[in-house]
């Protein structure tokens, strides 16, 4: 686990989870914006984030290789999707862009 490395773009969005099932709250979260002026250039720094927490009000990014979720679009908004699965479907809407669905690890 990293220490939080949360903010190198733009958040757009983000969904409260379990995403782990360790009965603690974690926050996955999307972002970047390609839709600044010329001048000032994109924000695209954003891969899509999930911060795990440990029940206490601490929190730790979870490297992409272990989670899975790579959201490094436009990204405007997630939801998380029911699924008869153990684990929930994420599902990320892009600006101008195909939306995304992952399964999580």
């Amino acid at each position: 686990k990293l220490p939080i490395q949360a903010q190198f773009s733009t958040i757009n969005d983000f969904q409260i989870m379990d995403y782990n099932r360790d009965h603690h709250l974690d926050v996955l979260a999307v972002g970047n914006n390609y839709t600044l002026e010329v001048i000032t250039g994109r924000s695209d720094a954003g891969t899509g984030l999930i911060l795990q927490g440990d029940g206490k009000g601490n929190f730790v990014s979870v490297p992409i290789t272990e989670t899975g979720f790579h959201a490094d679009r436009d990204a405007r908004s997630i939801k998380m999707l029911k699924s008869n699965n153990a684990k929930p479907i994420i599902l990320v809407g892009n600006n101008n862009s195909r939306m995304q669905l992952f399964k999580l690890k």
